[in-house]
C-alpha cells in the first residue's frame, strides 16, 4: 500500500512485444521526480465498409 513494488520488468518487455506485433509502438518520457508518461500508438482497423 502506497509504495511500488519491485519486479523484474518483463511487464513493459511483453507490453512492447504485443504492441509492436499489432504494427504499434509505445513510447516513454520520464521526469525525474514526477515519473513517467508511456503512450502508445497501434494502427486503425482497416474495414471494408460501402
Amino acid at each position: 500500500e502506497g509504495r511500488a513494488q519491485k519486479g523484474y520488468g518483463i511487464g513493459l518487455t511483453y507490453a512492447r512485444y504485443v504492441v509492436r506485433a499489432h504494427g504499434g509502438d509505445i513510447r516513454v518520457e520520464s521526469r525525474e521526480g514526477t515519473g513517467s508518461t508511456f503512450n502508445i500508438r497501434l494502427p486503425r482497423k482497416q474495414t471494408n465498409r460501402p
